[in-house]
């Protein structure tokens, strides 16, 4: 799923749940649950190219853009209807992109890819982190995703929902 909707979800949830500690800790949970709904992704193979290399910045690129997005979206609700605490909303944002952030540790500490991206090198192929990867974390996160992504209407449609769900829930509630 985009990082927006993971977001906003966090976002919302620091609104409805009074009690802020669990409020962060529904925001973490609550992405493995909404990686469960047949979504779109970014397309994540041309970061192998390394950053010598267009491919690598056409993946990083829109992966940036979708995170300020969402910190934008909870700025501009916030500064228009002015019923929600900010921080806590942004804070809440963040911990619902944690996981994927996560995932990225994960596949950038794969056999030293963070090495290979420091020299300007093509690093290991995703494909190949995502089957043989043993990291836990990784393959927990994998357990709750939705195996098919739905690059089409269907993955934009569900993730649009969720993004007016939390909408509605931030301003209207």
């Amino acid at each position: 799923m985009f990082l927006t909707p993971h977001f906003l979800t966090g976002a919302a949830i620091t609104k409805v749940v009074p009690n802020k500690p669990l409020a962060y800790t529904l925001a973490f949970f609550i992405h493995f649950l909404l990686d469960r709904i047949p979504h779109s992704d970014h397309f994540l193979s041309g970061i192998s190219t390394g950053r010598k290399n267009k491919s690598f910045y056409q993946v990083v690129g829109p992966i940036v853009i979708d995170f300020f997005v969402g910190i934008a979206l909870i700025i501009i609700a916030h500064f228009t209807f002015d019923n929600f605490a900010l921080w806590p909303a942004i804070i809440g944002g963040i911990l619902g992109i944690l996981p994927d952030f996560f995932n990225a540790l994960s596949y950038f500490n794969y056999k030293k890819n963070y090495l290979l991206l420091f020299k300007g090198q093509p690093l290991y192929p995703v494909e190949e982190f995502a089957t043989q990867t043993k990291n836990p974390y990784y393959r927990f996160h994998r357990f709750f995703h939705n195996e098919k992504v739905y690059n089409g209407i269907l993955g934009t449609i569900t993730q649009l929902a969720v993004i007016i769900i939390d909408l509605v829930v931030l301003l209207a509630l």
